[in-house]
């Protein structure tokens, strides 16, 4: 029968490599949170002063256009930043689940 000592250091060898890829995530997700900011940033100066702009365009439904770029952009980035929130919070629960098993193995 091993002892509480080796049982805390499997479990905590068995945890540390979720730990770093969570910390990996967190990353991710900080540049995708500022590639976010800068897609709002810029959906908000078209909004603002797209007409003045670009009003001498070639295209005169660059403004549009463009806008409709960046509303999918931003949708796609926002979705993304949620399957990452919720990858983490399923490794989170596979932590917890690896000492659950270790616990009462």
């Amino acid at each position: 029968m091993e002892g509480t000592g080796e049982i805390i250091a499997r479990s905590m060898s068995a945890a540390l490599a979720p730990v770093f890829l969570i910390s990996a995530i967190a990353v991710l997700f900080s540049c995708m949170a500022t590639r976010y900011g800068r897609v709002i940033d810029h959906i908000r100066v078209l909004l603002r002063d797209g007409k003045k702009l670009y009003g001498r365009a070639e295209n005169p439904n660059f403004t549009e256009e463009e806008l409709s770029a960046l509303y999918k952009r931003a949708k796609l980035l926002r979705n993304t930043m949620v399957l990452t929130t919720s990858s983490i919070l399923f490794i989170i629960l596979a932590v917890l689940m690896l000492f659950v098993s270790i616990r009462y193995h």
